[in-house]
């Protein structure tokens, strides 16, 4: 059997390891969503938490295209990644102090603006990292692949968030998801680490 060339091993580990990434973000920010739902019932409040998810990032993705291609990729991954882990890392650690629901309200309303501008950096420092790796005859497949294991994270990551948020609630389901993406997403790092010329 011919075996993956060194190019495409560090393909996949990316696109894999971005994908882990991704779920872990999407279950925690679905577990947002069912917890604000189930706790209020408020499509105010629902609508509010949903502006405060997708407005940042959406601004910031006008600056941030353009940081992908003047800056190192991969500092870039890194540097959101690792805000918006230290972020949620900073709730998980809040809540059993808030004794209020309003406070805990704009705290929710908080993390999600700052996990959306961390978002708003990493995706399109992610599609560009793609192009460094991949040959240009074979760029189409992987950015198909791409594609593939973002959808089946966009899929997956509503039922996980609800399964999670219901077996250990609000404080477990991002702490217990951040644990578990960590732990497989790591080798594939590691693995990945090498793979940009321009990181």
């Amino acid at each position: 059997m011919k075996s993956f060339s060194p190019w495409k091993k560090k393909a996949v580990a990316f696109i894999s390891c971005q994908g882990i990434s991704q779920f872990g973000t999407s279950v925690t920010s679905f577990s947002l969503f069912w917890y604000l739902t189930l706790r209020t019932h408020s499509g105010t409040l629902i609508a509010l938490l949903t502006v405060c998810s997708f407005i940042p990032q959406m601004l910031i993705s006008f600056a941030s295209g353009v940081w992908a291609d003047r800056h190192a990729k991969k500092k870039l991954i890194i540097a959101a990644d690792g805000s918006i882990a230290f972020v949620t890392l900073l709730f998980i650690f809040a809540i059993p102090e808030v004794r209020s629901d309003s406070v805990l309200f704009a705290l929710l309303f908080i993390v999600a603006s700052l996990r959306s501008l961390g978002t708003g950096i990493q995706t399109p420092a992610v599609n560009a990292v793609i192009p460094d790796i991949v040959p240009e005859k074979h760029l189409m497949r992987f950015n198909g692949f791409n594609a593939m294991v973002q959808s089946a994270v966009q899929f997956a990551a509503p039922a996980a968030a609800g399964a999670l948020l219901s077996f250990s609630g609000l404080h477990g389901a991002p702490d217990r998801c951040s644990d578990s993406c960590h732990r497989y997403r790591s080798p594939l790092l590691h693995q990945a680490s090498g793979q940009t010329k321009n990181s």
